[in-house]
């Protein structure tokens, strides 16, 4: 996929949107110079329909141009997101197998301060410094886990 303008076009998305500016300016700048050489309104009326014409044929190719931007961008968008899934859940994946690699899953532990205790595989306190729950009498259980 070849991008242009730095941004999230490709060539052939560029030619017809640019080609509809293009003629529904022209179509305008033609509606302009023929309106100015009447002095009747009744001749005016016909190159004042020219010129809406014309704005209209430019404008949808405004909104061709912004509506294959977006598109593109959507379809980028889902390919990063799809990609940061996966990125996640290797990560997410390798912080399970080292907590379950120290310590069983039965093993409860608890951050020191704190009056939750959670299992040692609980994603709450992976990376933290834990302590052994001397006795879970005392604490609360971690809603996440649910020892």
């Amino acid at each position: 996929m070849s991008w242009v303008l730095d941004g999230p076009w490709q060539r052939r998305e560029v030619v017809w949107p640019s080609v509809r500016i293009g003629a529904g300016l022209l179509g305008i700048w033609v509606a302009y110079f023929g309106c100015s050489g009447t002095l009747e309104w009744t001749d005016q009326t016909v190159w004042m329909a020219v010129g809406s014409i014309a704005l209209i044929v430019s404008l949808s190719g405004v909104a061709g141009w912004i509506r294959v931007g977006l598109r593109n961008l959507r379809h980028l968008e889902r390919l990063m997101l799809g990609t940061a899934r996966a990125q996640f859940a290797g990560a997410a994946g390798a912080i399970r197998a080292d907590v379950a690699a120290e310590s069983r899953s039965s093993d409860l532990v608890t951050v020191p301060g704190t009056t939750l205790v959670h299992r040692a595989d609980c994603l709450l306190v992976a990376g933290k410094a834990v302590a052994a729950a001397p006795s879970p009498a005392g604490l609360d259980q971690c809603g996440m886990c649910e020892p």
